[in-house]
This record gives C-alpha cells, sequence and structure tokens, in this order.
C-alpha cells in the first residue's frame, strides 16, 4: 500500500498518456541532508527489520538480543568513502525511498553471500554558470539470483510487474526509484544476471549545503578525527580474509558468492582504515604470521587458531554465529547490527 500511495504522489498523467514525475516539495527551499547518516541508518534499520521477521517466522523469541543472528549466511557490507561533509541540500524523504526500495530488493532476492552498499562522491569543478557541485554515487551490488534479459530489456521499470509473478510486492520500486532519481536530476543504471546477482547504480549532482552542521555530526566527526590522530601510521593486519576455493570445485572463471563476498568485505575495510583513518594495511595468512600494530581476523580464522598469546589489540570480524569468551582483554568481537 505504502509503494501504491508514493507512485500517485510522484506521478501524473500528461495528455500523451506518458505517466511523469516529481518530488512533491514544500514551497522553493530546499531542506539540508546528512546522506551518509541517512544511507547507514536505513541500511541497519531495514536489514534489522529483515532479520527479526526471518527469526520471528522460524518460530524462535524474537528479543533483541537474540534476534540479529538471524542472517544465516547473508553479510551486508558497507562502504562510505571519506568525505569532508556528507551534508548536501536536497529530499531526505526521496533519498530514503531510493534506499528503501533498492536495499529491500537485494535483501528480498538474496538469500546467502552478501549485499555491498556503496556512497562515494566526487566533487565537479566549479564554473561561471555554476557554483560547487558534487556527483554522489549509490551502488548496490548482491549475489541474489538475478533477472533475465528478457525482463531487463522489457519490463525491468514497468509499473506492477514482477519477473517472479508469485513474490511479495506491488512491482512498483524500480519504476518508482527511476522517478526520483530523474527528478533529482541523476541516472540509474542497472546490470544483472540469473545466478549471479544484480548491480544497481545511482548518480546525482548534489549541491553541498552551506548551513552550519548539526551538533551530533560535530560530535561524530570529532570523535572519528580523533581516532585518526592516534591510529595515523598505524599498520592494521587482515588475517583471513582471503578465500580459497574447494579441491573438489571446477574452475569456471567465474568468482564464487563466497569469493566475491570476501573481496567485498577486505576491500571496504582496507578503504576505512586507510581512507578514514591514516592507517597502513598488510596480509597475512594467519594470526600467528601477523606482524602489525593491531590484527583484524575472522571469527572463524581465530576459532581455528586455537589458544594464542598475543598482546596486540586484536579486533574479530563474526562471520559465524558463535557465543564468544574472551579471555584475551585485548581482543573485540565486531558483529553486524
Amino acid at each position: 500500500m505504502d509503494q501504491i500511495l508514493d507512485y500517485a504522489k510522484t506521478s501524473h498523467s500528461e495528455p500523451n498518456g506518458k505517466i511523469e514525475t516529481h518530488v512533491i516539495t514544500q514551497g522553493n527551499e530546499v531542506p539540508s541532508m546528512d546522506l551518509g547518516t541517512i544511507v547507514e541508518t536505513v541500511v541497519e534499520g531495514i536489514f534489522a527489520g529483515h532479520k527479526y521477521r526471518n527469526f520471528n517466522d522460524e518460530g524462535g523469541n524474537a528479543s533483541p538480543t537474540n534476534f540479529r543472528l538471524a542472517s544465516g549466511d547473508l553479510i551486508v557490507i558497507l562502504s562510505i568513502s571519506w568525505q569532508a561533509s556528507w551534508v548536501f541540500e536536497s529530499q531526505i524523504g526521496g533519498w530514503k525511498r531510493i534506499l528503501m526500495n533498492l536495499f529491500g530488493n537485494a535483501l528480498k532476492y538474496t538469500d546467502s553471500g552478501f549485499i555491498h552498499v556503496t556512497l562515494s562522491a566526487k566533487p565537479e569543478p566549479v564554473t561561471k554558470l555554476r557554483g560547487p557541485r558534487t556527483t554522489v554515487t549509490l551502488q548496490i551490488d548482491d549475489s541474489g539470483r538475478g533477472m533475465s534479459k528478457d525482463y531487463m530489456k522489457y519490463q525491468l521499470y514497468t509499473p506492477f510487474a514482477q519477473e517472479d509473478s508469485h513474490s511479495n510486492g506491488t512491482g512498483l520500486g524500480l519504476s518508482i526509484v527511476r522517478q526520483l532519481v530523474s527528478d533529482f536530476g541523476g541516472k540509474i543504471d542497472i546490470r544483472s544476471e540469473r545466478g549471479y546477482g544484480t548491480s544497481v547504480k545511482v548518480t546525482a549532482p548534489l549541491v553541498p549545503s552551506s548551513e552550519l552542521p548539526e551538533i551530533q555530526y560535530l560530535e561524530s566527526s570529532a570523535v572519528i578525527a580523533d581516532v585518526g590522530r592516534r591510529s595515523k601510521g598505524l599498520t592494521l593486519c587482515l588475517v583471513g580474509f582471503e578465500y580459497y576455493p574447494e579441491i573438489d570445485q571446477t574452475p569456471d572463471g567465474i568468482l564464487s558468492p563466497q569469493a566475491r563476498r570476501m573481496l567485498a568485505i577486505k576491500s571496504s575495510l582496507t578503504s576505512l582504515a586507510i581512507d578514514w583513518f591514516g592507517m597502513n594495511t598488510t596480509t597475512a595468512t594467519s594470526i600467528e604470521s601477523a606482524h602489525s600494530d593491531i590484527i583484524m581476523t575472522l571469527g572463524s580464522e581465530y576459532d581455528k587458531s586455537g589458544d594464542i598469546s598475543n598482546t596486540r589489540p586484536m579486533i574479530i570480524f563474526e562471520d559465524i554465529i558463535s557465543k564468544r569468551i574472551q579471555g584475551n582483554t585485548e581482543a573485540f568481537s565486531l558483529s553486524q547490527p
């Protein structure tokens, strides 16, 4: 019902029968928004709700302390590139709808593997006719079921159309997204392959906000800057973030969902350490062979290593469902929301 209302609000029919769309605004004033925070909160909120519903459907006791374990073999990776400020002049509601539809589709059709949400920005040159402007790119890649070539060619943006007629939903999501992106002056590009996954890229020009940032933004920026000063120049070693195919796996030249997931995780963590905190990064095949100031490893790798005498700070990325009791006070467990 919400999607039908959104579609009705953002579209109207022209005399030639063509559906034209627009973003509804209040007055002429364009509000400011923190796009980085919006992406983070929407992705985390939708993913938490998705896991909650799945766990509840399976008959579990869905409480705040245990429903987060219902993600199964699916990992969501959120990569936000470093930007001095993610505050732009644009419609908050429109971007939320875009995210909810695109990320919701990825969750809907991806049972295992990964979903990688990437947000990046590139400043455009200032001209005499145009002031400061930034091209923002939102990209969502997944290892889901993908779409057929015929559906991509003939029905991708058709209102009320779904490739799987038995699937839940109204079939309006992509139609609404394309309408909103067009109103923002942007473009949307979708590539998909049946059995491999889907990649959706949204690009739009945005004007940096001239308003003073809110106190919460200043406080979080101060924390990040403080961590960056203390960690700059330190070396972070990623242990176990490599994927090796099974011995009996037949080489076919196509990366498996597990391999693509590991590459996405490794790329995201490397960019975070280098771009946000000024760290150096290296890799190792085991915790024992890691030479660095800080170690980051997978939960599965840590469990294989057994009792390890380690005095360096260690971050454990939980890629498995387990109850971990940390005897080493230098180890920190990092799980998904």
